[in-house]
């Protein structure tokens, strides 16, 4: 049997489409896999096969990391896979060639650590900026966390356009956006997914996890340490 992991808008974001992915791989080891982008993430990936109907999809929503019935007609999304390796996802799917420059173009040209504080998606969906103490992390608190790590060259990434300016470690000059509500091809969803593969390729992961929030760590740098191969090291904020 083969699965098509489908991605387009309205479905999921870019690390659920990477967690579906990890966990067809790890279940179905012996099943071949293609991938299919829908308009307009078919402008940044490039396609390994059209859909036909002697394709299976497969649609799991709910969080669990037992395999699904493989015989549903479905797409491929929000699965919680257990810690497999890395994977090399070059057989899956390619990067267009203005994504991949947009990539070494936002990479620092020197060793560095990613630190990733994640608001959550509600604020991508607002307009403007978005104060930080939505999230009831104040500014300082989030730096002293840093601080007390000593980690070095720290590239600071997160959703939260307000934390991005006012906070003093470097972070990338774009505006990120919620990559599932995206209808059309724009420089921030470009951007956003040129993002996750700047993180795969730090030396080491730093998810910062909010006590005082119900938000799961940052799944976006979560996959983005695995498929880089990279150390995830999750920090509570107190």
């Amino acid at each position: 049997m083969s699965f098509v992991v489908t991605w387009g808008p309205n479905i999921f974001g870019f690390a659920d489409f990477i967690r579906g992915l990890m966990f067809l791989k790890e279940y179905y080891p012996t099943h071949q896999i293609y991938t299919f982008f829908e308009s307009p993430f078919d402008q940044l990936f490039e396609s390994i096969v059209k859909i036909t109907p002697s394709i299976q999809k497969l649609f799991v929503r709910e969080k669990s990391s037992l395999p699904a019935d493989p015989s549903g007609m479905q797409i491929v999304c929000n699965i919680y896979p257990s810690n497999s390796a890395s994977m090399d996802f070059t057989k899956y799917f390619t990067l267009k060639q203005n994504v991949l420059t947009r990539i070494e173009e936002l990479t620092p040209k020197y060793p560095f650590i990613s630190v990733h504080f994640r608001s959550g998606d509600k604020h991508l969906r607002k307009n403007g900026k978005c104060a930080f103490h939505d999230n009831l992390v104040e500014l300082e608190k989030i730096e002293k966390v840093i601080d007390e790590l000593e980690l070095g060259n720290v590239v600071f990434h997160t959703d939260n356009f307000e934390l991005k300016e006012k906070i003093k470690y470097k972070t990338l000059k774009i505006t990120p956006v919620h990559v599932a509500d995206c209808s059309e091809l724009s420089e921030n969803l470009i951007n956003t997914v040129a993002e996750f593969f700047v993180i795969s390729k730090a030396e080491k992961v730093f998810v910062l996890i909010n006590s005082e929030s119900s938000n799961l760590p940052g799944r976006f740098s979560t996959f983005a340490a695995r498929i880089g191969g990279k150390e995830l090291v999750e920090i509570l904020i107190s």
